[in-house]
């Protein structure tokens, strides 16, 4: 599956079905755009069917590595 695909799918869907805020679909779209280049960064499949919770968490630590500074 297509992660940008995918991605703008589901913000589409928050948008229209959830009726998300504008500042909130953009924070997600942000954070959405983040973990995908982390996944090709770290040589990880941004095959959403490949993808594994180890991804998130490792995400997760970089970006709080990355805010402690």
């Amino acid at each position: 599956m297509i992660y940008v695909q995918t991605t703008d799918d589901y913000l589409m869907y928050l948008q229209v079905a959830k009726n998300y805020s504008m500042n909130t679909l953009t924070s997600y779209a942000f954070d959405l755009k983040l973990y995908g280049e982390f996944l090709t960064s770290n040589y990880r499949s941004i095959d959403l069917y490949e993808l594994a919770s180890s991804s998130v968490r490792c995400f997760m630590q970089d970006q709080i590595s990355l805010s402690s500074f």
